[in-house]
């Protein structure tokens, strides 16, 4: 499955194309998102030769590029956030 990249506003662009360090989703561990404890998990996880980004640990889709699918869930936790929840986001 190929999943759209979500635009990143230019005032969180670093000119990278990745959102600004200043503006990464606050980092907790794992145990702070169990269900039910009101915390956003977004993972990015390798399977095989592809990457899957997965909300609450269910899979959202899977890209072939690590960097792809560390922008994509930098961009939904920056949503996540905006929307005014707490996000916790683990690259593997």
């Amino acid at each position: 499955m190929m999943m759209n990249k979500l635009p990143i506003p230019a005032d969180h662009d670093d000119g990278s194309g990745r959102p600004r360090a200043d503006l990464a989703p606050a980092i907790r561990t794992a145990a702070d998102a169990e269900p039910g404890s009101g915390v956003t998990l977004l993972e990015v996880e390798a399977e095989g030769r592809t990457w899957l980004v997965k909300h609450n640990r269910g899979v959202l889709g899977r890209v072939a590029d690590k960097d792809e699918a560390i922008q994509l869930a930098s961009g939904l936790a920056a949503w996540c956030r905006s929307q005014g929840r707490l996000v916790s986001f683990q690259a593997d």
